[in-house]
């Protein structure tokens, strides 16, 4: 493909994926996509990098692993009809490390397992009167505490 605006490629054989990255480096292209064939994860991806395209999204389409996704880029979109309980622990654990707000939200605190309680707490350490720390393994423990080693006095004596 040469850099010719008006060589657009056939957009008819990119499959989701492609189609995706193609419209997002091009928007001006998406009344000419098939934007049936994108699923949750493309317009997850999709609306991180070009929210204005949210009037034309299957909303139906995103699972918890999808919200998270946008959610850590677009919280604006929050005021959506979301499917939290949908949330896997990871996708909360990531999803609370950039955007805490939503901690309210949250009802998988019991089942986030020690590695992403310590990526949690590197970033949010406010969430430490939530966190089981028998969790925590060797590893954990020991990223946690580099960042933020106020954290040494809850680590179980050897």
């Amino acid at each position: 493909m040469n850099n010719n605006e008006n060589d657009t490629p056939d957009l008819s054989t990119m499959d989701a994926d492609e189609l995706t990255e193609y419209i997002i480096d091009h928007p001006s292209v998406i009344d000419k996509c098939d934007l049936n064939i994108l699923d949750g994860s493309n317009w997850s991806r999709l609306l991180t990098y070009q929210p204005s395209f949210a009037d034309r999204c299957d909303w139906e389409k995103l699972d918890g692993w999808d919200w998270s996704d946008l959610l850590e880029e677009q919280p604006g979109f929050a005021f959506r009809d979301i499917p939290w309980e949908s949330f896997h622990p990871i996708a909360w654990a990531s999803l609370l490390s950039k955007q805490p707000q939503f901690a309210d939200r949250c009802d998988e605190w019991e089942n986030i397992d020690g590695k992403w309680w310590s990526r949690l707490l590197i970033a949010q350490p406010q969430f430490s009167d939530k966190c089981d720390w028998r969790k925590l393994e060797e590893a954990d423990w020991d990223e946690l505490l580099k960042y933020q080693p106020h954290f040494s006095d809850k680590r179980p004596k050897a």
